[in-house]
């Protein structure tokens, strides 16, 4: 799953069909669908030691928060936003 969604953005990237904005929502849009995925998959996979479960999970709240960062999406805004907007 995670090389199909670097593989996506490498392909927009390397073709020049989209500006920076536009690969990086993209980007996003496929993290939220994968990342709750990948780190359900993570704290289940019995193979996984703590350690390797932590830096997974760690890398899952990181690029998120990276994302977040990026769309200026903090969670002061989030919350104090009228409903429905």
């Amino acid at each position: 799953m995670r090389y199909f969604v670097l593989s996506f953005v490498f392909s927009c990237l390397l073709a020049g069909c989209a500006s920076d904005r536009q690969v990086v929502s993209a980007l996003d849009k496929a993290w939220r669908l994968v990342a709750p995925e990948y780190a359900a998959y993570v704290q289940k996979d019995p193979d996984l030691t703590a350690y390797e479960k932590k830096v997974r999970l760690k890398t899952v709240q990181l690029t998120t928060e990276l994302l977040d960062e990026y769309f200026d999406r903090s969670k002061s805004t989030l919350e104090s936003s009228p409903a429905g907007n």
